[in-house]
């Protein structure tokens, strides 16, 4: 895995010690979205890869998340939609 990316410092640190995947060369990423897509430093210093996976936030597709506000569609809550114009960007 070249990177990860959070929103939370604590849920990179956890990714990195429960993932099989996390090298030691993997680079957590810890920022929103918008704020890394528009972070110069980060986007060229963000190791490049072949293929991306990429998922909605739990904060609205998790259980909890969907639970917690009775949504049957994660990408309807505001802060949840915009990520993805932004993750698209990095695609770019």
């Amino acid at each position: 895995m070249a990177f990860a990316k959070e929103v939370r410092a604590d849920l990179c640190v956890l990714a990195a010690s429960v993932n099989r995947c996390w090298r030691d060369e993997t680079m957590g990423l810890v920022a929103p979205m918008q704020e890394l897509a528009n972070d110069s430093w980060a986007m060229a210093h963000r190791p490049e890869c072949d293929v991306l996976e990429a998922g909605s936030p739990c904060s609205g597709a998790g259980i909890a998340g969907r639970g917690n506000r009775g949504r049957l569609r994660p990408e309807t809550r505001p802060e949840v939609r915009h990520p993805v114009v932004r993750a698209l960007a990095q695609i770019a």
